[in-house]
């Protein structure tokens, strides 16, 4: 049970540490709960966002914000298998590796919303 709880707690972790910096992107084209931030709508926001016309120099970014994609979302199947698939078998090495997917992540948006930051004096909308 500890392997399913370190797996999913990773994510929620990862979920809400984002959230600050999601809620500052434009809404999903398939958003209908205003700006209420679900799961889906989360890697949504982060797949749909057009990072260069925010930022000229996060131009070269786009590959790590692909990156942070596929990692959430692989990162969110995870969760739900270890929160709702109990028959499957979910190992130590796949918790391992969903808490080191989650430090990729958190350290990735960091890097980009600290690139934001940097490029102006108050917050900055994504």
């Amino acid at each position: 049970m500890e392997i399913r709880t370190s797996i999913s707690r990773a994510y929620y972790a990862c979920f809400h540490s984002l959230m600050p910096f999601v809620l500052r992107l434009p809404a999903s084209a398939q958003n209908s709960q205003g700006n209420r931030l679900s799961h889906h709508e989360m890697t949504s926001r982060i797949s749909e966002w057009k990072i260069a016309e925010v930022c000229p120099e996060l131009a070269d970014k786009k590959v790590i914000k692909a990156q942070i994609q596929k990692a959430l979302d692989t990162a969110r199947m995870s969760r739900v298998v270890a929160d709702y698939r109990l028959a499957d078998d979910v190992t130590l090495s796949e918790a391992k590796m969903q808490i080191e997917r989650v430090r990729l992540i958190m350290r990735m948006v960091a890097q980009i919303d600290e690139m934001l930051s940097d490029r102006s004096e108050g917050p900055v909308t994504v």
